[in-house]
């Protein structure tokens, strides 16, 4: 389903701040290229989602890229959008795993599953991903940043905002996860972990080694990966050497081939951070 045009997303904005901004927190639901949310008015996303304007270019992409039938892993799940969307789009032959260690938005991840009747394609896990399996410690940033800041290694995000707490998260690694997934028509991974990347992707090594159906989606900002003690080329190293093919977002909902220039650009965190990479049976035809 198509992102509305500017003509209905400017007023659904418009809606929003009058109706649920300045109102106190309360449960908004809302449509998002068809999916049924429920959130926080004080979801730092929230006027994204009811306006339908959330991550254009990224959902135009993703229908492009996921087929009906594929697996999807969704690392990093938040309240479930992007999870939803892709059993919208992988259908009842397909399967969804959604991944989101905190308790309280795994909950909302949950809930959104059940709204748009999706609990028979998608299973939910309530952890972190990381290299090994064990306990972490997780940063909360509060309910005003939705969940989308919280992280393993990130202390400060780039608004300046600090941690409200910190909890303890089980983790596993994604080696574990993919154990036994059907790849069958494919598997694609979508990774927006706050800088752990990484630590993600070597808790993978495995199949992300051994899997020739795979593609990905993964945040790759720099500022955060150095939070987290990493670096994005590096991780992009260790994709590559995975036998993945690194493309960025250009103009036009497009992708390109990244360049030492686009290297030079994800470094600095000039770049679009979600990089797409793709195995090469994976790549699609209109790259």
């Amino acid at each position: 389903m198509q992102p509305d045009p500017v003509c209905l997303r400017l007023p659904k904005r418009a809606f929003y701040r009058t109706v649920h901004a300045w109102r106190q927190p309360h449960v908004v639901q809302s449509k998002c290229s068809g999916i049924k949310l429920r959130y926080s008015s004080q979801n730092r996303i929230g006027e994204e989602l009811f306006a339908n304007a959330f991550e254009r270019a990224e959902r135009d992409l993703l229908n492009r890229i996921i087929a009906p039938g594929m697996t999807v892993l969704d690392i990093g799940a938040n309240l479930g959008f992007y999870t939803c969307l892709f059993a919208q789009r992988v259908g009842p032959s397909g399967n969804v795993v959604g991944i989101e260690p905190t308790p309280s938005t795994f909950e909302s991840l949950q809930e959104n599953v059940r709204l748009n009747g999706y609990q028979d394609r998608v299973a939910c896990h309530c952890c972190a991903l990381s290299d090994s399996d064990g306990i972490a410690q997780l940063n909360l940033f509060g309910e005003s940043s939705g969940g989308v800041y919280n992280s393993l290694g990130v202390t400060c995000p780039m608004d300046g905002t600090e941690p409200q707490c910190v909890i303890e998260v089980p983790t596993k690694t994604l080696d574990e996860i993919c154990n036994g997934v059907d790849s069958s028509k494919g598997v694609f991974m979508k990774i927006d972990v706050e800088g752990f990347e990484q630590q993600v992707v070597r808790g993978g090594s495995q199949f992300l080694a051994n899997e020739p159906r795979a593609a990905m989606m993964i945040e790759l900002y720099e500022p955060a990966a150095q939070q987290c003690g990493r670096s994005t080329l590096d991780t992009l190293a260790d994709l590559e050497s995975f036998g993945f093919e690194p493309y960025y977002m250009a103009e036009g909902a497009t992708l390109a081939p990244f360049t030492e220039d686009s290297r030079a650009k994800l470094l600095s965190g000039t770049l679009p951070p979600d990089v797409f990479l793709f195995k090469p049976s994976m790549r699609p035809q209109w790259v």
